[in-house]
């Protein structure tokens, strides 16, 4: 096994908790302690910096897995590990209230699904309803007026559940912030960025 981290401070940055690249399958391991999972193409430069020939990297946050980036042949491309295609999400109730929501945003993005941009899986409206109802009560009409890449949508969609004590998922934040007029920046991966205020991570 071979341990190391970026050249640049990204790790740093990130607060990655350890990188680890296993020389003989080409396989790296990205341990997070939180969970802002950094985007598609700063993981791969980080690996890549190490071992040029890494075709696969598995991220973990907190040590449960995440996003994997794959290589074939030249490009790279995200796929899930099982725990997360697997998930049993709990029903919503009065989940019609906020579909014409959520058809709107899908026809503007086909791509964006409950992982958020890529993967597989629906779109909750009412998990859309509680992520709209948080963003409103802690952002307000009083936005920043530049993307706020710092805090991804996967991490704002962790602090919505504990103000609601539900599940949501990254694509449901994503709906409701696209739904409310939020500037947005995508990552290479499913996540994205919005000019929501740093204050609001609470």
């Amino acid at each position: 096994m071979v341990k190391g981290l970026s050249e640049n401070g990204w790790d740093v940055m990130c607060n990655i908790s350890q990188i680890v690249i296993d020389v003989d399958s080409r396989m790296g391991h990205l341990y997070l302690p939180e969970l802002n999972v950094p985007d598609m193409k700063s993981t791969i430069n980080c690996f890549t910096n190490v071992d040029p020939e890494c075709s696969r990297i598995n991220t973990y946050v907190n040590g449960v897995p995440d996003v994997i980036y794959v290589k074939t042949e030249s490009e790279w491309h995200v796929e899930y590990p099982d725990e997360m295609a697997d998930y049993e999400y709990e029903e919503y109730p009065e989940e019609h209230e906020y579909q014409s929501i959520v058809d709107n945003i899908q026809k503007k993005y086909p791509e964006l699904t409950q992982f958020g941009f890529g993967g597989k899986g629906g779109i909750r409206p009412a998990a859309v309803q509680e992520c709209i109802k948080w963003l409103l009560q802690h952002d307000g009409l009083e936005r920043r007026k530049t993307v706020n890449t710092k805090v991804s949508s996967y991490t704002w969609k962790h602090v919505v559940e504990r103000y609601c004590n539900s599940y949501i998922t990254n694509g449901e934040f994503i709906c409701a912030a696209l739904h409310l007029g939020y500037k947005m920046k995508k990552s290479n991966g499913p996540n994205a960025w919005f000019n929501i205020r740093d204050r609001t991570k609470q």
